[in-house]
């Protein structure tokens, strides 16, 4: 049999170092860069959602974690939204929500951080999938969703976020057990739920949106608005995989928008190309 021999300059050239592991699973990816008080965001996952937004919401360069800019949410109906699809919706999946957070006001009783669907006051109207807020008058960070037509289903932690400061934030699901993290350490890891059996998706109305920064406590989706005051940078869904589950070290660079390469097999196809598989 024949040996093919490649030299290191023949090797496919282009393949960036680093890259997400989980890449093919990101579902939504806003790095929040730009130009300052540009109204466009550019979703980096492989979704590549149209990313529509409200009142007071842009791209600032006077506040972030990463880059040169972030998203800044001033208004009192400020947020980034589009449609619900089946990409952001969690049924019984692992999953990860992440977001870096800096609250600059504490306006409302709630400090919303992402949801899909947001009216809730009404138990039978069903419109959330899934809500991870902040409850600064208690200093609670929380996960809610709705299970079926009567059920919430609740994870709650004690958590101080004072204003004018970056957090890491993330929830995870996997197997029994809903996790909430504040800037890396696990702060709660909650099976009192049966998380495992939990359809995030059972009853959200397919005409609700996903939104960053906003929710409702209403009977209908504009009723009794709370909004987020501050900045929000790199904003990461995952769809199937639990990140993290154990204390961890929080990123140190904006997340990346690319497939690792690691660990992957180097091909050499029989016209000659050379692939990673």
């Amino acid at each position: 049999m024949a040996t093919t021999k490649v030299r290191y300059n023949q090797i496919k050239t282009g393949l960036p170092a680093g890259g997400d592991v989980n890449y093919n699973n990101v579902k939504l990816l806003l790095k929040g860069e730009g130009t300052d008080g540009s109204t466009s965001f550019q979703d980096s996952s492989i979704v590549e959602n149209s990313i529509s937004h409200q009142s007071t919401t842009t791209i600032s360069t006077s506040d972030y974690k990463f880059g040169s800019s972030s998203i800044s949410f001033q208004g009192s109906t400020s947020a980034l939204y589009f449609p619900k699809n089946d990409d952001v919706a969690i049924s019984t999946e692992d999953f990860t929500l992440e977001t870096w957070y800096k609250p600059t006001a504490y306006n409302h009783k709630y400090s919303p951080i992402l949801s899909l669907g947001n009216a809730w006051s009404n138990i039978s109207n069903g419109l959330f999938n899934y809500l991870l807020y902040y409850y600064p008058n208690d200093n609670k960070l929380g996960f809610l969703s709705k299970h079926g037509t009567t059920s919430y289903r609740t994870a709650i932690a004690t958590a101080t976020l004072n204003l004018n400061t970056w957090y890491h934030i993330a929830a995870t699901r996997t197997n029994n057990t809903l996790y909430l993290f504040l800037d890396g350490t696990l702060i709660l890891a909650d099976t009192s739920e049966s998380w495992s059996s939990v359809d995030l998706d059972f009853t959200i109305p397919a005409n609700n949106n996903f939104y960053v920064g906003l929710i409702s406590q209403g009977n209908y989706i504009n009723d009794a608005l709370y909004s987020f005051r501050g900045y929000m940078d790199n904003i990461r869904i995952t769809k199937g995989v639990a990140r993290y589950t154990s204390n961890f070290s929080v990123p140190t660079a904006a997340f990346p928008a690319f497939e690792s390469k690691e660990g992957k097999k180097m091909v050499v196809g029989s016209n000659g190309n050379i692939d990673l598989q």
